[in-house]
């Protein structure tokens, strides 16, 4: 199968959306199907590129706006590609789907990733539900990473069909990291760590983290807070830090770079992300609960938005009600005081991880794509499975 894959975050900006658009595209790849990406261009990318086995097509634009490029140049790019599949990662780029006429998009399937806060907040501002309803409504079928994401859907009635599609994560890459290279540099051998790494966003509401951190820290006088990542959010809660009086155990590390994401998450001995959900924005799935669980690393967080996918309340990890801190801090105190607790918590949370890997992730959305396609043209009929090879 053909597949050309249209996004506006990709490798190498990072985050969640970028990991799993290269994710996805490699593992399409390996698993035999012919991948073709066109994604926006921006320092550093040439680089990236050379090392993939599948070319990429870049645009020279800003990422929120690759919509606009889209609606004058994709015509030509399926022309030359003539995919069965376009998917693309934000429903923006679907967009094309509107233009009036006889289109090649007629017989190409076309599918949309759903991620969550795409479906409030864009470059159409105002007219964003009004635009998600109808590119949704041309459709073949949207892909959400959650039930929650999926529930989201609903109003805008896509007149496709609605398969959720979890995101994945690369257990055995972050199943290699060193419990002890990130405690010993900073001299925190032998004490109980938490925190996370993550876009500094107010939705992941790290604030919530400090607060328990300053109500814990006489309790557990080995307590550590670990803060990687950096983000709009990353100067109040730095600022936060200071009025907590909490300089003297928590280190904002900054950008981690890829090579010591699995070094920083198993310096953790909980994940604490208490992310929230509000009118206009939530936590879709969350990655980063998947990411420490392949270390064995437990999660703490809010029962909102997608997390409950990502997180098997009281076995890959707790979940507490939004909004209700002296939950989460009690529960962080039970974990950080238990460790059977979070021994077993670790153990399913590894298992979860290596369940929900990039290959699964990939096929799923593949057996969606072929039956979409061989929908859309019946004498092509699905790919043949034989054809495809393991995912390495």
């Amino acid at each position: 199968m053909r597949v050309l894959l249209v996004t506006q975050d990709f490798p190498p900006e990072r985050g969640g959306i970028q990991t799993y658009c290269h994710e996805l595209a490699r593992h399409l790849h390996a698993q035999g199907h012919a991948v073709r990406v066109v994604c926006p261009d921006p320092p550093g990318a040439a680089e990236i590129d050379a090392a993939l086995p599948f070319p990429v097509t870049r645009v020279r634009i800003k990422n929120s706006l690759l919509w606009a490029w889209v609606l004058r140049h994709l015509d030509r790019v399926v022309g030359e590609f003539r995919p069965d599949a376009i998917l693309y990662a934000q429903w923006q780029s679907g967009v094309w789907n509107l233009l009036p006429g006889e289109r090649a998009s007629r017989a190409v399937a076309q599918a949309t990733l759903v991620h969550g806060r795409e479906l409030f907040l864009s470059v159409f501002r105002g007219l964003t539900r009004p635009f998600a309803a109808r590119v949704l409504r041309r459709m073949d079928v949207a892909i959400p990473n959650s039930r929650a994401v999926r529930d989201l859907l609903k109003p805008l009635r896509p007149s496709g069909e609605t398969s959720i599609v979890h995101p994945g994560v690369d257990a055995r890459r972050f199943s290699r990291g060193n419990h002890d290279a990130v405690k010993s540099r900073l001299g925190w051998s032998g004490c109980q760590v938490v925190g996370l790494i993550a876009r500094l966003v107010p939705r992941k509401n790290v604030a919530a983290l400090l607060r328990a951190a300053a109500a814990l820290r006489e309790r557990h006088p080995g307590l550590r807070v670990l803060v990687g990542g950096e983000g709009p959010d990353g100067d109040r809660l730095r600022a936060l830090c200071g009025e907590l009086r909490l300089d003297d155990i928590c280190h904002f590390a900054g950008p981690v770079a890829a090579g010591e994401l699995a070094d920083h998450y198993a310096a953790l001995d909980v994940l604490v992300m208490p992310a929230v959900s509000t009118p206009t924005d939530l936590e879709g799935f969350g990655i980063v609960y998947l990411e420490a669980g392949a270390l064995g690393v437990p999660s703490l967080a809010y029962r909102s938005g997608g997390v409950a996918d990502a997180i098997k309340d009281r076995r890959s990890g707790i979940l507490v009600t939004q909004g209700d801190e002296t939950a989460l801090q009690a529960a962080l105190s039970d974990l950080l005081a238990n460790e059977p607790l979070r021994r077993r918590l670790g153990i399913e949370a590894r298992a979860r991880a290596s369940a929900l890997d990039w290959s699964a992730n990939a096929r799923a959305i593949a057996d969606i794509l072929a039956r979409c396609a061989a929908a859309k043209s019946p004498t092509r009929g699905p790919p043949d499975p034989a054809a495809r090879t393991t995912s390495p």
